[in-house]
């Protein structure tokens, strides 16, 4: 364990030695074995990561407090690995200084590993020394909308190790998921999906699940962490409600247009009839932080009517959000109930596809010739 933390502890990028390649390789390996084979682990590896997300809270187990203090030391290594990875092989961690990208990928890669495997990125911007050199997939897709491009720029191609491939190993499809015509990724059969912070943004979820089952192998599992969604009562408006009006009116989304009309005329007592339909407008269109307005409960219901079998619906819930007394007043005193669910701030899935039923979605699927991307 010593020449991982030294790996942990230095800045150089550890993919492109191979002896420390391969001493992340034997360490990760070495955690999904103990994973499957020592119970007590188990039950800290999953309460530390639970949601799939790290936390500092310890299992209350009948186990001694020394076992369990011994087996989070692991689980930390494993949380300070992703961060050394994540410092220089995610393009995301320079803008936002979070590992989760790579914790999440990490963590797809213990459940389900990704060897042999055709990965895809929907929506988000796995590196492909990663997914090559430290996963050992065959082949990396990467699906990005042509509108998130335009607004953040193609991080892919700025990346600086980006591992030149064959052409057919590296596909990039610039299309929004919804859009990606049936006949043109029918063969593609992706093994491994992966989303982080992207569902949120997507409009027509139902949609896109059954396009992603129509691209699946028969033995497809999709992975995706997302949060805030749009019923979150704090964070649910993902930043485009003006910090004067959120503080006076706490879910100020979860409103209807005529409340928050009149609230808008509050906080701004000198406001215009056109300024209030700008500021409308620049809340509900903002380009770069466009989500959808999915409850928890529309959630639940566009993955249980998909092509796929839940193995995990984890409920992202940070909770603190409670402990401001004017939160709880605001919700309590609200005239229509949003959601059912306020709390919960984002979702982890990890779904697998469901033999029968994409079986019966290709059929009534009109056949045509691949399309090489």
């Amino acid at each position: 364990m010593a020449n991982i933390t030294d790996i942990i502890n230095n800045n150089h990028h550890s993919l492109e030695n191979d002896d420390d390649l391969a001493l992340i390789k034997d360490f990760l390996k070495s955690i999904t074995l103990k994973y499957y084979d020592d119970f007590v682990f188990r039950c800290v590896f999953d309460r530390v990561f639970r949601s799939g997300l790290y936390t500092y809270e310890y299992p209350k187990t009948h186990v001694g407090k020394a076992r369990i203090s011994q087996e989070k030391k692991l689980c930390d290594l494993f949380y300070q690995l992703a961060n050394h990875l994540a410092k220089g092989y995610c393009p995301v961690y320079k803008k936002k200084k979070r590992p989760y990208e790579m914790l999440s990928l990490m963590l797809f890669n213990h459940y389900k590993p990704f060897e042999g495997k055709v990965f895809a990125d929907i929506g988000s911007h796995s590196n492909h020394e990663i997914i090559f050199k430290l996963f050992g997939a065959k082949r990396h897709i990467q699906i990005e909308s042509p509108d998130y491009i335009k607004i953040h720029g193609e991080i892919s191609d700025v990346d600086k190790h980006k591992v030149k491939r064959n052409d057919s190993n590296v596909v990039y499809i610039r299309s929004s998921i919804e859009e990606l015509k049936d006949e043109d990724i029918l063969s593609l059969n992706i093994d491994r999906f992966f989303s982080q912070c992207c569902f949120e943004h997507i409009m027509n979820l139902e949609l896109a699940l059954e396009k992603i089952s129509i691209m699946s192998s028969p033995n497809a599992y999709l992975y995706s962490t997302f949060y805030p969604i749009y019923s979150s009562y704090q964070l649910g408006q993902h930043g485009t409600v003006p910090k004067e009006i959120i503080d006076k009116i706490p879910a100020f989304h979860s409103y209807n247009i005529n409340q928050q009309r009149d609230f808008i005329k509050e906080v701004y007592p000198q406001i215009k009839e056109q300024e209030i339909m700008d500021k409308l407008g620049s809340i509900y269109f903002n380009p770069s932080e466009l989500v959808n307005r999915f409850t928890y409960e529309d959630y639940r219901k566009y993955v249980l009517k998909s092509n796929f079998n839940i193995v995990v619906f984890d409920e992202i819930n940070f909770g603190s959000n409670w402990s401001e007394p004017k939160i709880l007043e605001a919700y309590r005193n609200q005239e229509n109930t949003f959601t059912s669910f306020p709390d919960i701030l984002g979702i982890r899935l990890i779904l697998k596809i469901d033999q029968l039923s994409i079986y019966d979605t290709v059929m009534s699927t009109t056949t045509a010739s691949s399309v090489e991307f």
